[in-house]
């Protein structure tokens, strides 16, 4: 939506499917599950119609999600003290309460080498859209914890083949 402005973002959705229209302009709540066939529809949509194809479009997504949800109702879970249980946290509750699919873990944890290893793991689908939106939303909780110019790799792909999706987060 910031890269949109407000008119612009009212043009875009009206200029999706009525189901999709009402799951982008719908309220954020705890008993909500994003079906993953809408999910993938509205990353395909933006891609194409605000990014113009440029995949860096479906990161700054997962960024604005999670940048929105911190003020949302679920800003208690981006209060916790510990870095490791606020990422797992985050993750966790992420793909229980608004997937219906896959699990995130921590996989290595050392905060002393400023480096954290990130899974997904089955995922019924090989979507590297969905893979590009999650990197952005670990990367915006990494800004939000105020880790020193953090960087984000997606290290293994279940969109190229692997049986996991991982990412490398790394900070100075």
């Amino acid at each position: 939506m910031e890269k949109l402005g407000e008119k612009g973002f009212e043009k875009f959705v009206k200029s999706l499917p009525l189901h999709l229209q009402n799951f982008l302009i719908g309220e954020i709540t705890d008993s909500l599950m994003y079906p993953y066939e809408y999910l993938s529809d509205l990353n395909k949509e933006i891609l194409e119609k605000v990014g113009k194809g440029d995949m860096r479009i479906i990161r700054e997504l997962g960024r604005y999600s999670i940048k929105r949800g911190r003020n949302g109702p679920f800003s208690s879970l981006f209060k916790t003290s510990d870095f490791k249980t606020y990422i797992t946290q985050i993750g966790t509750f992420t793909f229980r309460h608004y997937y219906n699919f896959g699990d995130f873990s921590v996989k290595e944890f050392e905060p002393e080498n400023k480096r954290v290893v990130i899974q997904l793991k089955n995922l019924p689908f090989k979507d590297e859209l969905f893979e590009e939106r999650i990197a952005g939303a670990i990367y915006a909780a990494a800004e939000i914890r105020g880790l020193k110019n953090p960087r984000l790799k997606i290290t293994k792909r279940i969109s190229r083949g692997d049986n996991v999706v991982e990412y490398l987060l790394t900070w100075e």
